[in-house]
């Protein structure tokens, strides 16, 4: 006999499943409807103890934001049971600490409700423009919804297939395609609807006419692409998870204010599978009307028409990216905005920040002698003095003695700090209190800061750095070295104006890596600075922004080989399709487009397996200049 409580359990089951749909159906209904320039739905995320929960005007700058920012974080800090809270002012989002004896995310999100109205920003809408932080479940939702479509659509074909039903005719997926593929109309719909429900909604009418018009082959490609995309959204999501704790810590570091968006100015130059589609629509859309013209056959002119669509551009670079972004996510990167991987094969200008590529350890520079001592006794007494002393203790006013020697600042240059781009200097006293030297202290460099510059002259046209005493020996290889002092917005700014996708990499310039087509902020050991307007957080070290320098080349090769791939197959089925117009034919005419499509997402899965097997580069001693083993620095 069955036990009471299992019999209870299989005859509750099918009641489960059916609450449990009926709450996804709900989840997808309000998602789908979250769309346009209006975002109501807030996205919160919780775990153990802690809470991030976006705010209704939060806009992250104006006097309005500030005393919002104030209210909210004093009021929480009023509750009993609330360890902390801070407002993240480049999400948006209050961020709370608490103890879960005594209360819950339900009750802090109370606590910001009560504050929004008593604000008047409880009637605010979201910024709809504001990149899906890689907790966000909207992602999955919608990604899960068009594989979902696809699943049932493929099942839908086979078996109408099977059961000899007959298909409507393929001319039925020309607006759905046409969206897909032209830039004007899909920019058309995600201006009115945002672009993650623009793709679902494209794909799951893509599913649904396929499905009616036997279009299998497309609906494969879709659903592979859909597992790809719902994979990297599931390393983003356990990333954050691990990630969190460490970049957050107690609050201190988070951004009370944030830097109003800025447009481009100047669109974004096309990469391989812009020009591809541009140039193939056209043609197709040439012959396809040519055709009618010359057939008067709208049914010929529709099937020319697909035979000859761009697929395999878009779907390789998705591929690449969707690929790598897990890889990456499983790295340790935090990807606060996962389209910006899109975006590799378009970088043409690496901007490198020069205060990323150095370490927290201080470094001798430089030692000209002014006594009577020789420059090796005045650099070994000088570096006597620096021993075991860490960059803190030497950004103090000193002066720092050791045996017989002492360092102190000179009067008559500005004060500086190891750290700062112009470098420490400092005076060396003997024990008599003479003179003998004056030094200069900077940074370290990073074990992987060549490995870094170096990958960015590989990955890029043009190679910049800013200026900074503790890089001048990797200057040289940069095409353009800033001046100190230069703004890192406006540099981003010309070189966008001069026809280049810029990458920059920071760990202190939130708002030039807002304003980068693709901003990689570096965190430093044991700083709890993160710059979250960036694209990707990586780091402690450069391990990772190396990564992504060296896929530069990758995503470049992925975009110009499906693009090959693209017009190639498109070319093909030009030509079957003018063979005849008999069913087989018709249907064999795009085939060489699927073809090509599925070679090219393989060719960029297999591209990212390369950037995840490469080997990591050896790290150098900054002091020595030797190799080490391999190994994370």
């Amino acid at each position: 006999m069955l036990p009471i409580t299992m019999f209870t359990g299989l005859v509750s089951a099918p009641s489960r499943g059916m609450s449990g749909l009926r709450l996804r159906l709900a989840d997808i209904a309000d998602v789908l409807r979250d769309t346009g320039d209006r975002r109501s739905s807030r996205r919160v995320w919780a775990r153990a103890g802690r809470a991030h929960v976006e705010v209704h005007g939060l806009t992250g700058h104006g006097e309005g934001h500030e005393r919002l920012a104030r209210a909210v974080e004093e009021a929480l800090r009023r509750v009993a049971g609330v360890n902390w809270a801070g407002v993240n002012a480049a999400l948006g989002q209050v961020l709370v600490d608490f103890d879960e004896d005594q209360l819950g995310p339900e009750d802090v999100l109370k606590v910001v409700e009560r504050v929004e109205a008593a604000q008047g920003t409880d009637a605010d809408s979201f910024p709809a423009d504001r990149p899906q932080p890689p907790f966000a479940s909207a992602p999955a939702t919608l990604a899960a919804t068009a594989l979902a479509a696809d699943c049932l659509g493929l099942v839908a074909a086979t078996i109408r297939r099977v059961s000899m039903v007959p298909a409507l005719s393929p001319a039925l997926r020309i607006p759905t395609v046409m969206a897909e593929i032209q830039p004007r109309v899909r920019g058309l719909l995600e201006s009115r609807l945002g672009r993650a429900q623009a793709d679902t909604l494209i794909g799951v009418s893509n599913a649904v006419l396929h499905a009616l018009t036997r279009g299998e082959a497309q609906l494969a490609l879709d659903a592979l692409q859909r597992m790809l995309q719902l994979a990297e959204i599931r390393g983003r999501q356990v990333v954050w998870q691990s990630r969190e704790p460490e970049l957050v810590t107690d609050g201190d570091g988070l951004p009370e204010r944030s830097h109003p968006p800025a447009p481009r100015p100047t669109p974004l130059p096309h990469g391989p599978v812009e020009t591809c589609i541009d140039r193939t629509s056209l043609a197709s859309l040439s012959g396809a009307g040519g055709l009618l013209a010359w057939t008067r056959d709208p049914e010929q002119a529709a099937k020319a028409l697909l035979a000859t669509v761009p697929k395999a551009a878009a779907m390789g670079r998705e591929a690449f990216a969707a690929r790598l972004g897990d890889v990456l996510a499983r790295d340790g990167v935090v990807p606060m905005d996962g389209t910006a991987l899109r975006l590799l094969d378009r970088v043409s200008a690496v901007l490198i920040d020069s205060r990323a590529l150095c370490a927290g350890r201080p470094r001798l520079l430089s030692v000209t002698t002014v006594g009577d001592l020789g420059e090796a006794e005045a650099w070994s007494a000088a570096q006597s003095v620096l021993d075991r002393r860490t960059l803190r203790e030497l950004s103090d006013e000193g002066p720092w003695t050791r045996g017989p020697w002492r360092l102190e600042r000179p009067h008559d240059i500005p004060a500086a700090i190891p750290a700062s781009p112009l470098a420490l200097t400092a005076d060396l006293h003997g024990e008599d209190g003479r003179r003998q030297a004056r030094i200069r202290i900077g940074c370290e460099l990073d074990p992987l800061a060549d490995a870094v510059v170096a990958a960015a002259r590989t990955g890029a046209r043009r190679l910049v750095l800013t200026g900074h005493a503790s890089t001048d020996e990797i200057a040289p290889w940069a095409d353009e070295l800033l001046p100190l002092g230069t703004s890192l917005p406006d540099t981003v700014r010309r070189l966008q104006i001069g026809g280049h996708g810029v990458l920059l990499i920071s760990g202190e310039d939130d708002e030039a890596l807002g304003a980068a087509d693709l901003g990689v902020a570096v965190t430093a050991r044991g700083e709890s600075r993160v710059c979250w307007s960036a694209d990707l957080i990586c780091g402690p070290g450069l391990l990772h922004a190396w990564r992504v320098l060296r896929a530069l080349e990758d995503a470049r090769s992925v975009s110009r080989r499906s693009a090959r791939l693209s017009m190639g197959g498109s070319a093909l089925g030009a030509l079957i399709a003018a063979a005849g117009t008999r069913p087989a034919v018709a249907g064999l005419a795009t085939s060489p487009v699927y073809s090509a499509a599925f070679l090219a997402v393989l060719g960029g899965i297999g591209a990212a397996r390369r950037v995840e097997r490469r080997p990591r580069p050896r790290p150098v001693s900054a002091a020595t200049g030797t190799r080490w083993g391999p190994g994370r620095p």
